[in-house]
């Protein structure tokens, strides 16, 4: 029975659609159809010859990639959540590629899955700033690279992240975002050591299996994991895997995908 059951979660996790690389990732699934490549209002206006240099000098050629535009309002709105700043038009400078997974720049970081390169310029987002915001949202495999033609935050190609998913041709619906959201901060709350990320996720997969969305069910099966680990987590590990397993019941599709994936991995 049980060779059975891994033998189905194989075929569930390993096959992709048709047609399409596949590479792991903790948070999303699915693929980037198309590059994209979105500039600050600011570089839009004076620097684009500039920044398509720089992703030149990085690897990454954006001749072809759809282009957007990302505007001082829609930089504040992500920036109120990293630096507090105010910008105005005239100062929304960074810029960010998105690439399919297989297409990253020359020199990159890999980051829960994904391939990220900051340029020197960029003072204050980092790359595993840009992998939690593709995290957030369950985004799927891809490649980002940063670059701004002055010295600059890198909050607008931040925002310019989020923008450039939908034109990559991502779809993730609100309810995916919010569980994949919902499994980050739970292993974001367990710090660095890889061992209790680990029981982290255990915690959550164990959760949306048994459907334990109380927050007091939800510490008992932490309590479990813990013992089996050997490790401590903190109180807001059981708080967000209650969170996945109640979006998992009101119909959040990723979830059913992620357990098969954590429960092959637990097996295997």
């Amino acid at each position: 029975m049980r060779r059975t059951t891994v033998a189905v979660l194989l075929v569930a996790v390993i096959v992709p659609a048709t047609g399409y690389s596949y590479h792991q990732v903790n948070y999303g699934r699915g693929y980037v159809e198309r590059p994209v490549v979105t500039f600050g209002e600011t570089t839009w206006r004076h620097a684009v010859g500039q920044a398509i240099r720089l992703f030149n000098a990085a690897g990454v050629d954006v001749s072809g990639a759809h282009r957007v535009v990302v505007t001082a309002e829609e930089t504040n709105r992500v920036a109120a959540r990293v630096t507090g700043r105010h910008y105005t038009r005239d100062e929304i400078y960074s810029c960010a590629a998105v690439t399919p997974y297989d297409r990253p720049p020359r020199e990159y970081k890999e980051v829960e899955g994904y391939r990220i390169y900051v340029g020197p310029e960029i003072t204050v987002c980092r790359p595993e700033t840009y992998a939690e915001a593709l995290a957030s949202v369950g985004a799927p495999p891809c490649s980002v690279t940063v670059r701004s033609p002055v010295r600059a935050t890198g909050e607008a190609a931040l925002a310019g992240v989020y923008k450039a998913l939908r034109e990559a041709g991502v779809r993730v619906s609100d309810k995916d975002a919010q569980f994949s959201q919902a499994v980050l901060e739970a292993v974001k709350s367990a710090g660095r050591d890889p061992r209790k990320r680990a029981a982290a996720a255990i915690v959550v997969a164990v959760c949306v299996f048994e459907g334990e969305d109380n927050p007091k069910g939800a510490e008992q099966v932490q309590r479990r994991v813990e013992e089996a680990y050997g490790v401590r987590l903190p109180p807001d590990t059981a708080v967000n895997a209650a969170r996945a397993a109640r979006l998992a019941k009101e119909g959040a599709d990723y979830s059913r995908w992620w357990l098969l994936k954590r429960l092959l991995e637990y097996w295997l």
